[in-house]
C-alpha cells in the first residue's frame, strides 16, 4: 500500500480463499521483530516473495531490519543481527475479525550465531570443521539468498551464505519447527544438508563426457531449496557461472548433517525425446510436492543473442537509469546499456542492452516414485519462443506488496484488487517477449533478487507443480506470454499478455500487461496468480502515472487430474 505523503508501506499478507475471511497482516515495515530481539527493533524491508506449505496453515519469509540484540557492557556494546528467517505457524483469520496475526511471528533463523553463550548454538553455521580437524563454531550467516521453504510438518529449508576463515561458502540448511505443549515452537537443531566442502554424488549417466566425471568436485554454487514431507530439493553445481559439474538433488531432513544426496536430474542426465543430447544448464527454480519435481533445463551449444530494450513506461528513475537521462544523465546510468543511432525493432528507443540465452529448452518433471523423468513443454532452435524472462528492476524501485478486496468471476476467481495508486506491480514478471515488445515495468524483484542490487535485466524461468501430472508453467509464445497447464499430456493457454483485463476482472482496465506465478502457486486443483493491467504509454515525455492502472491476485480451478 502507498501512505500519503509518505513512502511505500510494504508487507507480508495472507487470506484464506474459498471463504469470506478478510486480509491477514503477517509481518509490516511497523512490525517488530520476533524474539530475540532486546532493541524493540522494527522490520525494515521483506526482500523476497513468502512461501506457504502445501496443506497446513504454514508461512515463512525473510526479514531486513536493524540488528536486534546488544550484548557486552556500556564501554563494549556490540550491536547484531540484521536480518532473519521468520515463521509463523498460525496465520489465519479464525473469528472473521483478525486483521493482524504479527504477534505469533517467530524467528527460525537470525544472524546471531556469534553472540556468546544463549544464541552461538542455536544460530551459528553448522556442520563446520577448523584444519585442526574440531568443530568450528561462532560462525554466522551473512545473508540467507531467496525466500525460505516451509512444508506441513514445519520443516523450514534455506539457502545460506557464510565466511569460513575467511573463506566465502554457500550451503543449504533446515531445522524441525515442533510446536510443544505450550503451544510455543520449540526449535530443533539446525542442520546442513550440503555446503561448498561436500563433495559433488558421481553422475547418474557416468557417460564420461564431462568434467562431471571427475571425482571429488564440491559445491561452488547452491540455490535456494524447495521442501516438502520431509525432504529437500536443491540445485548443486560446481560453478554457477559456467558449470561443468552437479545437478539437482534430494536429501531427507533426518536430523542429521550432511545425508545422503540422491541426484535426480544433472549435467550428464539424457534430455528425453533428443538424441544424444545431455542436459547443458539446470534451473534453480524447482516446485516439489514430495514426489515429483519440475525444473527448466537447457541442451545443446546452440544460443542466441537477444536485446533487451530499455523501459518506455512504467518508474521513471528505472527508466532514466537504464538510458543515461534525467539525474543520470550523461553518464551515471547504467553501463551496460547500448545506444545506437537507429530505433530497434521492437522498441521504442534506440537502447537497448545484449544477452545471450540457449536455443534449447523446456520444463521436464522427474516423478521420484517412479524413478521417470518426461518432458512437459519443449522450444527448439527453430522457434523466436522463449521460456526465460527478464525484468529490469533494482534497488531504484520502491516495491509493494499488497492485497485488497474479494469477489468471484466466472472466468478467473480472484482474491484482490483495486486501483494501483502505487509504484509495484506482481514479481517474478519479465518482458512480454525477449526482443522488448510490451515491456513490463513497475514489477517487483524475481523471487533470488535483493533489495541491495542495483536496476539490471535479471532473468528467471519458472513453472509450478500441484503433482507430477499437473503443472503450469510460463513462456513466450507467438509474441505473447502466457500461463499454460500442462495435464500429463497436452497444454493449455490459461491467460496471456495482451488480453483484455476485463477477462480476469470486472472492473480492470486496459490490456493484461504481465503476469506472475510463484512455485508454491498451484496447491492442489487451484492456481494463484499475479496480473497487472495497464495502458501503453505513447508520449514517453509525459509522466506516466499509475492511477488508473489495475492488478490484483486472482485463482483458476482446475478439474483434477487423475
Amino acid at each position: 500500500s502507498h501512505r500519503r505523503g509518505g513512502s511505500p508501506s510494504t508487507g507480508i499478507f495472507g487470506r484464506l480463499y474459498g471463504v469470506d475471511k478478510g486480509i491477514v497482516r503477517q509481518a509490516g515495515r511497523r512490525t517488530t521483530v520476533a524474539q530475540p530481539n532486546n532493541l524493540n527493533t522494527k522490520f525494515v524491508e521483506f526482500p523476497s516473495f513468502p512461501r506457504s506449505s502445501p496443506g497446513a496453515y504454514n508461512v515463512a519469509f525473510r526479514g531486513n531490519h536493524g540488528p536486534v540484540w546488544k550484548y557486552g557492557d556500556e564501554e563494549n556494546e556490540t550491536r547484531v543481527g540484521n536480518t532473519g528467517l521468520y515463521f509463523n505457524l498460525d496465520p489465519r483469520d479464525d473469528d472473521g475479525n483478525t486483521t493482524d496475526t504479527s504477534e505469533n511471528l517467530q524467528t527460525a533463523i537470525a544472524k546471531l550465531g556469534s553472540v556468546p553463550g544463549e544464541f552461538s548454538d542455536l544460530y551459528q553455521v553448522p556442520g563446520l570443521v577448523g584444519d585442526d580437524g574440531m568443530k568450528l563454531t561462532g560462525v554466522i550467516f551473512d545473508v540467507f539468498p531467496g525466500a525460505p521453504a516451509i512444508d506441513d510438518e514445519g520443516f523450514i529449508g534455506t539457502k545460506g551464505n557464510y565466511n569460513k576463515l575467511g573463506i566465502p561458502q554457500t550451503g543449504v540448511f533446515y531445522r524441525n519447527l515442533t510446536e510443544g505443549t505450550s503451544g510455543v515452537v520449540e526449535l530443533g537443531t539446525l542442520h546442513v544438508i550440503a555446503n561448498s566442502e561436500t563433495t559433488i554424488p558421481e553422475p547418474i549417466g557416468l557417460t564420461q563426457t564431462k568434467v562431471c566425471s571427475t571425482p571429488n568436485s564440491t559445491f561452488g554454487s547452491t540455490a535456494p531449496p524447495s521442501v516438502a514431507k520431509g525432504r529437500m530439493v536443491f540445485l548443486g553445481l560446481d560453478n554457477e557461472d559456467a558449470p561443468m559439474c552437479g545437478g539437482i538433488y534430494e536429501a531427507p531432513m533426518n536430523s542429521t548433517n550432511f545425508p545422503d544426496l540422491t541426484p535426480l536430474v544433472d549435467l550428464e542426465t539424457a534430455v528425453p525425446g533428443e538424441s544424444n543430447e545431455l542436459f547443458a544448464q539446470l534451473g534453480e527454480v524447482l516446485s516439489y510436492d514430495g514426489y515429483a519435481v519440475v525444473f527448466w533445463g537447457s541442451w545443446g551449444n546452440g544460443t542466441k543473442d537477444i536485446k533487451l530494450c530499455c523501459p518506455s513506461s512504467g518508474n521513471r528513475d528505472r527508466r532514466d537509469f537504464c538510458t543515461s537521462e534525467g539525474v543520470y544523465s550523461p553518464d551515471l546510468g547504467d553501463q551496460n546499456t547500448i545506444f545506437s543511432n537507429d530505433t530497434i525493432e521492437g522498441c521504442n528507443s534506440s537502447k537497448y542492452q545484449e544477452r545471450t540465452v540457449p536455443e534449447n529448452q523446456g520444463f521436464f518433471v522427474y516423478d521420484t516414485v517412479h524413478e521417470s523423468l518426461k518432458t512437459v513443454a519443449k522450444l527448439t532452435a527453430d522457434d523466436e519462443n522463449d521460456m526465460v524472462f527478464w525484468t529490469y528492476s533494482g534497488k531504484l524501485f520502491c516495491s509493494l506488496q499488497s492485497f485488497f478486496m474479494s469477489e468471484h468471476f466466472s472466468y478467473l476467481s480472484y482474491l484482490a484488487h483495486n486501483q494501483l495508486h502505487m509504484t509495484g506491480k506482481p514479481p517474478s514478471t519479465g518482458s512480454s517477449n525477449s526482443t522488448g515488445r510490451h515491456i513490463l515495468t513497475r514489477q517487483l524483484k524475481d523471487d533470488n533478487s535483493d533489495a541491495a542490487e542495483k536496476p539490471s535485466w535479471r532473468s528467471s524461468a519458472t513453472a509450478a507443480l500441484s503433482q507430477y501430472n499437473n503443472i503450469v508453467y510460463k513462456q513466450l509464445f507467438n509474441g505473447s506470454v502466457g500461463l499454460w497447464h500442462w495435464n500429463g499430456y497436452v497444454s493449455d493457454i490459461i491467460v496471456e499478455t495482451g488480453q483484455n483485463c476485463t477477462d480476469l476482472d470486472d472492473a480492470g482496465t486496459g490490456k493484461v500487461e504481465s503476469l506472475a506465478m510463484e512455485r508454491d502457486g498451484f496447491r492442489g486443483a487451484t492456481l494463484a496468480i499475479a496480473a497487472a493491467c495497464a495502458e501503453e504509454v505513447v508520449d514517453d515525455a509525459e509522466e506516466h502515472s499509475d492511477d488508473g492502472d489495475w492488478g490484483g491476485i486472482y485463482l483458476k480451478t482446475f478439474c483434477p487430474v487423475v
